[in-house]
């Protein structure tokens, strides 16, 4: 009935002679849990465990999207470029600080208006583009830059509907035979995440002016636009010209205005 300098672990073992249960002699001791609770935070209880058949402490990983505070709420810390505590998208054109309640136009990279929540499309949020803009990132998300000429650097351009130069799709591709000039195709393309054709990708890597390009691909892309020649790339580097792709050869040009037509792939 007693444990001589030891505590007593009341384990069940097998019944003695008389028909009692035994009991054995162990060390008792302190196990520390961590358990979720239901704010997604771990909290810490205790349990006895004795050393003849010791308890393994159980751990958790929260599941708070936030930061688990010391009384095992989850304050929930919402990243840049959204708002309030469900974390909802500021919306193209506006733009907030990591935790922010609000957003804000995007006054310095061109965007103007006063912002308004709207979690059903956050895309009208009453920041609008401005009058100009020298890349994709001044306008909004169904827009392009569409800056005009064919120089070396993006000039600065108009923010335009990526819808109005009449998209079409065909094996493919996403093309517009709107004319339209280098720096516009390019943007155009990048706009919608897709890439603007090339001599590299025509075949033709090193294809300059007056060569002949008629590859498969070549021949594939030119079926698209019969009425102007297609934009590729430049070779601004060397020779300040943007090259486009006519019948079965390419032409050059460094001349403002100059317009053709888009080809954009995946």
């Amino acid at each position: 009935d007693s444990c001589s300098g030891e505590s007593c672990c009341a384990l069940t073992g097998p019944d003695d002679v008389c028909g009692n249960p035994t009991k054995e002699i162990g060390t008792i001791s302190t196990v520390t849990h961590s358990d979720l609770n239901s704010n997604g935070c771990c909290e810490s209880t205790t349990e006895e465990s004795c050393s003849l058949n010791p308890i393994t402490p159980r751990t958790c990983t929260p599941t708070c999207e936030g930061t688990c505070q010391a009384d095992g709420t989850c304050e929930v810390v919402c990243p840049a470029n959204t708002y309030g505590k469900d974390c909802t998208p500021c919306g193209s054109g506006a733009i907030s600080n990591s935790g922010d309640s609000v957003c804000t136009c995007d006054t310095a990279n061109g965007f103007k208006g006063t912002w308004v929540a709207n979690a059903s499309n956050p895309e009208e949020n009453g920041c609008t583009s401005g009058n100009t803009c020298t890349s994709n990132a001044n306008c909004k998300a169904n827009e392009y830059c569409s800056a005009s000429n064919a120089g070396k650097e993006p000039p600065a351009g108009t923010c335009q509907l990526i819808s109005s130069v009449n998209p079409q799709y065909a094996n493919g591709y996403t093309y517009s035979v709107r004319g339209m000039a280098f720096w516009q195709v390019q943007n155009w393309c990048t706009a919608q995440g897709l890439k603007p054709v090339s001599r590299a990708y025509l075949g033709c890597p090193d294809a300059k002016y007056n060569d002949t390009c008629n590859t498969p691909t070549a021949e594939a892309v030119k079926s698209l636009s019969s009425s102007l020649e297609i934009w590729l790339d430049s070779d601004f580097e060397v020779y300040y010209n943007a090259y486009r792709l006519g019948y079965n050869y390419l032409i050059n040009y460094t001349a403002q205005p100059q317009v053709g037509a888009a080809v954009c792939y995946q």
